[in-house]
C-alpha cells in the first residue's frame, strides 16, 4: 500500500513501512522534547478570541438578576469565570498540554490573572519569610550588643559596628525583595510605556503599572489582550522555548514592530520561534529568518 503526500514542489509516494518509520521518528522527537526541554510554551493562531459575544464579568459569581416583562428573574451562574466557551477552550488547552509543556488558548484573561497572581503570591511569600528571619537576626544582634556592652568603655564603637551589621542586613533584604519582584516590576514598566491604559488590574489585589490609571484586564481590546499575554508569559518563564504562530494577529502595526524587541528586553533568556507573515516582524531579523517556500510576499510564510 502507498500513500500519496502532496508537497509544494510536487508529490512523493510513501509505502506503509516508510510511513510507520517516519511516525516513529516524530514520536521519538516528541518524547525527547518532553524529557529534555522540560518546559515550553505554545501560542497557536487565534489564541485569543474577542469575547464581546460570550464573556460575563470575570469577577461575578453565583447568580444574575434579569428583568423581563416586568418580572425579575434570577439566573444562576455555575460557571464562575467566563462562559461555556471559555471552559471548553481551557479544557482543550489542558488536553493538549503535556506536563509542563503548555498550550495557551483562551477567551478572557483568566490564565494571565492566575499566572501573575501566582507569581505575586510566591514573591510575597519569599519576601515575608526573609523579612521574618531578618527581624529575628536583628533582634538577636541587638540583644547581643546589650549583654556585652552594658559597662564597656568601647560601647560606642561596638554600637556603630552593630548598626553597620543591621544596615547590611537591610541592604540585603532590599536586594532579595527587588529580585523577587523583578519580573513583575519590568512587566509593569513596559505596560506604563506602551499601553494606552497605564495600569492593568488583574484582580482586586494585583495591578500591573499605575494603580490610579488602571483598567480591568477583561476590558482590554483583543490586541491588548494578545500583547499582554505575550509579555506576561515571557516575563514569568525563563530559559524556555516559546513557539508563537502568527503573533501579528490583532496587533497594531506599531506593536508588531516592537513586539520581539520588547520581549528580548525582558531578559528572561527565553528562545523565541515565530511563524509569521508580517514583514513588520520578520524584516527586522533577516539573519534569523528561515523561508518556507519561495514565494516571499505572496502567500508565503517565515
Amino acid at each position: 500500500m502507498h500513500f500519496k503526500i502532496e508537497l509544494p514542489s510536487g508529490e512523493i509516494l510513501l509505502d506503509k513501512k516508510e510511513l510507520a518509520r517516519r511516525e516513529e521518528v516524530v514520536e521519538e522527537a516528541n518524547y525527547l522534547t518532553v524529557e529534555k526541554l522540560h518546559t515550553s510554551i505554545f501560542f497557536p493562531t487565534f489564541r485569543r478570541i474577542e469575547g464581546g459575544f460570550s464573556m460575563t464579568d470575570s469577577f461575578s459569581y453565583g447568580q444574575r438578576r434579569v428583568v423581563r416583562s416586568g418580572k425579575e428573574l434570577v439566573i444562576r451562574d455555575n460557571h464562575g469565570y467566563g462562559s461555556e466557551i471559555q471552559e471548553a477552550l481551557e479544557s482543550h488547552a489542558n488536553k493538549l498540554s503535556v506536563e509542563k509543556h503548555k498550550f495557551v488558548s483562551s477567551i478572557s484573561t483568566v490564565d494571565i490573572q492566575q499566572l501573575v497572581t501566582r507569581k505575586h503570591t510566591d514573591a510575597t511569600t519569599k519576601v515575608d519569610d526573609y523579612s521574618k528571619s531578618l527581624s529575628e537576626k536583628i533582634f538577636s544582634e541587638i540583644r547581643s550588643y546589650r549583654q556585652t556592652n552594658s559597662s564597656d568603655e568601647n560601647a560606642l564603637k561596638d554600637a556603630i559596628s552593630t548598626l553597620d551589621k543591621i544596615n547590611q542586613d537591610v541592604i540585603e533584604f532590599e536586594k532579595v525583595r527587588e529580585e523577587a519582584f523583578k519580573s513583575l516590576s519590568v512587566l509593569s514598566n513596559i505596560i506604563v510605556t506602551i499601553f494606552k491604559h497605564k495600569g492593568i488590574r488583574l484582580n482586586p489585589r494585583v495591578t500591573l503599572g499605575d494603580i490610579d490609571q488602571s483598567i480591568s484586564s477583561d476590558s482590554l481590546s483583543a490586541g491588548e489582550k494578545q500583547m499582554l499575554s505575550f509579555l506576561c508569559y515571557n516575563a514569568l518563564y525563563s530559559d524556555c522555548p516559546f513557539f508563537i504562530d502568527e503573533p501579528e494577529l490583532s496587533l497594531h502595526v506599531d506593536w508588531q514592530r516592537i513586539l520581539l524587541d520588547v520581549m528580548v528586553e525582558q531578559k528572561t533568556n527565553n528562545q523565541l520561534f515565530i511563524a509569521t507573515h508580517s514583514p513588520f516582524i520578520y524584516t527586522q531579523f533577516e539573519d534569523k529568518e528561515i523561508m518556507i517556500g519561495d514565494n516571499r510576499g505572496d502567500n508565503g510564510g517565515q
